[in-house]
């Protein structure tokens, strides 16, 4: 929240569209100001296991000005998953740490 020197609550006018991958999980995001013009780009882009799971996110912030411009990572997410069988016998483990 901001407010302005008197305490007011100064509200902010703009627009979030989201964009999502076939499984739901967002990929594109983009801010619009209240006149329109795009304010901000960022998308993530994920590896999965065998399994579905995401083991890999990686956000990036995009140019807005330049379409040209390649997007430069801001975030990169690593998880690992260890895979119980019901048994407890078989087990496999999902890591992608560098």
């Amino acid at each position: 929240m901001t407010f302005d020197t008197d305490g007011k609550l100064i509200l902010r006018e703009y627009r979030e569209v989201y964009t999502r991958n076939e499984i739901g999980a967002v990929i594109k995001k983009v801010t619009y100001n209240g006149d329109g013009s795009m304010k901000e780009k960022e998308s993530t882009t994920y590896q999965y296991d065998e399994r579905g799971n995401w083991i890999q996110s990686i956000d990036l912030q995009c140019d807005v000005t330049n379409d040209e411009l390649p997007c430069k990572p801001t975030r990169i997410d690593y998880r690992g998953i260890t895979y119980h069988s019901e048994t407890g016998r078989e087990r496999s483990e999902q890591n992608t740490l560098p």
